[in-house]
């Protein structure tokens, strides 16, 4: 292979890293499920709500001991079962501004799913503290004056659900993701030592065709010098991580021996054949015998 070929080759070699690794990433970012905010699982939860708003409305009227509600005049609060925190957690709605009283707050999952709340101290109601009508779906029974049929509390209890399969969902989503991340993370720290394993051994083989003693060999040899001196050292912090498993450890290991190498025949390479191109000048050395002092030392 000629010369400027086999510097081409070594060229695209280590340029193709990045692109590579930088290719797989964003594949596997595509892959990855795609996990709702806050702020549109919030979203999400209030439309429900408007949505089914008669069927909130129809509910209120079941109850002979409950006053006209105008429905505006209710707050929602939301629970739900947090999975990873392993407790209940609340969702702060955004069409509900900071601890502004409401008139009535229906309170959907939790411990206290089913209760509507009558804020005392609200200037349009006559209590003065908060009275609490439970309309929880589990305490229900049959024969109940005041319950007319399971499905007039539908609403409550299927909105408990939809909450509750939606931050499953998420977590879900979540828990898969970090998995994939995580066997990616894995994956593409190997695959990176492999590839840059690549360009050294093909840096072995050709580093007498790429160097020279032009202004540019010596950029090229200087740059190359310093730059497998800080993969050493980026080496030599993985292979002290706490974490490192077996196999990452015997590339890095195996990369480190072969950067060593690398750089111990360059560094002897550049700085003797100089010394003997300058002795084969002083000692006014023919033509004829200029290959065959150099093959000797190479």
């Amino acid at each position: 292979m000629p010369i400027i070929d086999r510097k081409v080759t070594l060229v695209k070699s280590i340029k193709n890293i990045n692109c590579k690794i930088n290719g797989l990433t964003k594949r596997f970012i595509n892959t990855l499920d795609e996990v709702e905010d806050e702020t549109e699982r919030m979203d999400e939860l209030m439309e429900y709500i408007h949505n089914n708003i008669n069927d909130f409305k129809i509910m209120f009227t079941k109850y002979n001991c409950l006053p006209e509600i105008n429905i505006n005049n209710v707050r929602f609060r939301l629970y739900y079962y947090d999975k990873q925190l392993k407790g209940i957690c609340g969702i702060d709605l955004d069409d509900y501004y900071g601890i502004e009283l409401y008139q009535y707050d229906l309170i959907i999952g939790g411990p206290n799913h089913g209760n509507l709340i009558i804020n005392g101290n609200y200037d349009e109601n006559i209590n003065d503290y908060d009275i609490i009508h439970n309309l929880n779906t589990s305490s229900r029974m049959i024969n109940s004056p005041i319950l007319k049929s399971i499905e007039d509390y539908d609403c409550i209890d299927t909105f408990k659900k939809i909450i509750q399969n939606m931050y499953d969902n998420n977590h879900k989503m979540c828990t898969n993701n970090d998995i994939k991340r995580k066997q990616f993370k894995s994956y593409i720290r190997k695959h990176r030592v492999e590839l840059i394993t690549d360009v050294y051994k093909k840096l072995s083989k050709d580093y007498t065709f790429v160097l020279d003693y032009s202004d540019g060999g010596r950029e090229t040899y200087n740059s190359i010098m310093t730059h497998s001196k800080i993969l050493i050292n980026d080496i030599n912090r993985e292979v002290l991580g706490f974490s490192i498993d077996k196999e990452y450890f015997i590339l890095c290991k195996n990369l480190k021996i072969l950067v060593n190498n690398v750089r111990k025949d360059m560094q002897e390479w550049y700085e003797n054949v100089d010394k003997y191109i300058d002795n084969i000048a002083n000692d006014k050395i023919g033509v004829s015998d200029i290959s065959s002092v150099i093959l000797k030392y190479v």
